[in-house]
């Protein structure tokens, strides 16, 4: 109140003392009377000035001051060194005491900017801010007790709250907002909102931390941004993280991972190269490096498993495993092996599509797949067409010269003896070990090659067989025209017999 009053008052006396076209007004044992309308206030104020328009106010208020205009100086000591400065303003005891050619600066508070020796176009608001400025500080603007109070020659910073940029000293364009927020930094280009938010960081730079107590103890870690209570609160040296979320990340020590979430990668060590979006999203990952995790509780209980994806609410849950591929709402809920492909909307073990990344083996509705075999399916398949590739093993042999075909006698006493054609699997064995589709076309067209070959042997014995049946066909022609003749030669015969007897 007296400050205000005494303030008051010197205004009121500036103002009566150019309407009247006094040169100074001067109150105070040794106060100055040099230059045109200035105030001076108390003793020793502006006691070695000869400039114009000054406002100095409090014991010793601007003493020095020689040839720096449109100051306004409140308090004991308050730019008590000034001599050249101009266009700047202290207000509170020894504020600005070290400024000598400073200018453009508002410094307001116990010691505020008391070294500010000829720094200029700072704002320091609050006991102590920028206590320690000296000349190379610039553009700077310090609100809260001891704000950016180590601050030397630093400039282009932004700090609010008590202790905010505290031990900041050469350090340019940071931005620390909340009590202690970035307090120990001494490095450049970081944002720091919150309470104790980036307080520990050193020499990290380029990282933007907003939340109470986010990044807390980054000290040597760049390029970070932190945004949640607490997110990224024990990193030290990660480097590229991005963790958006309460507690996201807290543990983490690890480089370029993503959280994203309420406790998404909570427990993170040392894990590199994860992503994580959810609430609780890969909350248990320590070592694990490499992951994408995207849903609720996606990947929850993995630890140390790497290489993995999986997309959906409680994804992977429980999975511990590396290089595996979970789609779907709890889809490998409890898979604890690795390289697996689960498809499905539920924790079932048999999930629609099925697949081993280290075999090269796929499955639709069954997870069993024999050796050997790439594909299978539980359940009818429909579909327009199929082809099949064989490699060899394809029935074109039947028809070689040295193929020995088969007698059908042969053939009879096969089926006689085994129930089925020679080659051609039982329905015993086709019900206990189904047929290979490709084999069995081989071996159906083999058999139909074996039949042709048969229809061919058959159509030169039919051919034969009618060239035979001709050559006596004509035989019998002759043989009947004999019998004609035969006949025609008795009947004459009898006739002239009969003639005889007569």
């Amino acid at each position: 109140m007296r400050y205000t009053f005494l303030f008051v008052t010197a205004i009121s006396m500036s103002m009566l003392a150019q309407a009247q076209d006094i040169t100074t007004t001067a109150l105070g044992s040794d106060s100055g009377t040099q230059g045109l309308y200035n105030t001076f206030i108390g003793r020793m104020t502006g006691n070695a000035n000869t400039a114009n328009e000054n406002t100095f106010l409090g014991a010793n208020a601007g003493q020095s001051n020689t040839t720096g205009i449109y100051n306004t100086y409140v308090g004991r000591l308050a730019g008590s060194n000034a001599t050249t400065g101009n266009y700047n303003t202290f207000v509170g005891r020894t504020s600005g005491y070290g400024n000598t050619s400073g200018y453009y600066n508002t410094l307001m508070g116990y010691h505020a900017g008391y070294d500010i020796a000829s720094g200029y176009a700072n704002v320091f608001l609050g006991s102590l801010a920028g206590f320690e400025s000296a000349s190379g500080a610039s553009h700077n603007i310090f609100l809260g007790h001891q704000a950016g109070r180590l601050n030397l020659d630093g400039g282009y910073n932004v700090y609010i709250g008590n202790s905010a940029g505290y031990d900041g000293q050469s350090v340019v364009q940071n931005v620390a907002i909340g009590h202690a927020a970035g307090q120990y930094n001494t490095a450049n280009n970081n944002t720091f909102i919150g309470y104790l938010a980036g307080q520990l960081n050193t020499v990290g730079v380029n990282n933007t931390v907003m939340g109470s107590h986010a990044g807390r103890n980054n000290d040597t870690g760049n390029f970070n941004t932190f945004l949640g209570y607490a997110a990224g609160n024990k990193n030290i040296d990660g480097i590229d993280n991005t963790f958006v979320g309460n507690n996201a990340g807290f543990f983490n020590t690890g480089n370029y991972n993503t959280f994203v979430g309420r406790l998404a990668g909570y427990n993170n060590s040392t894990g590199e190269g994860n992503s994580f979006f959810g609430r609780y999203a890969g909350v248990e990952n320590t070592t694990g490096s490499n992951n994408t995790f995207y849903g609720h509780v996606a990947g929850r209980y993995n630890q140390s498993g790497s290489y993995n994806t999986m997309l959906g609410r409680a994804a992977g849950y429980y999975a511990t495993g590396s290089n595996n591929v979970f789609v779907g709402y709890n889809a490998g809920y409890s898979e604890s092996g690795d390289n697996r492909l689960y498809i499905d909307n539920s924790s079932t073990s048999t999930p629609l599509i099925y697949g081993k990344f280290d075999t090269n083996q796929l499955g639709v509705n069954t997870n069993e797949i024999p050796s050997g075999y790439a594909f299978a399916v539980k359940g009818k398949t429909i579909t327009e067409e199929v082809k099949v590739k064989l490699y060899a093993d394809w029935a074109d042999f039947v028809f070689e010269d040295s193929y020995d075909l088969p007698t059908l006698q042969e053939v009879e006493r096969h089926i006689r003896e085994k129930g089925h054609l020679k080659d051609i699997p039982s329905a015993k064995e086709v019900a206990e070990n189904g047929i290979l589709l490709g084999q069995m076309n081989a071996k159906l067209l083999q058999k139909i090659e074996e039949l042709t070959l048969y229809t061919i042997e058959q159509e030169k014995q039919l051919k034969e067989q009618a060239k035979e049946n001709n050559r006596l066909e004509a035989r019998l022609d002759a043989q009947d025209q004999q019998i004609v003749q035969l006949r025609a030669l008795v009947s004459k015969l009898l006739q002239s017999q009969h003639t005889k007897d007569k």
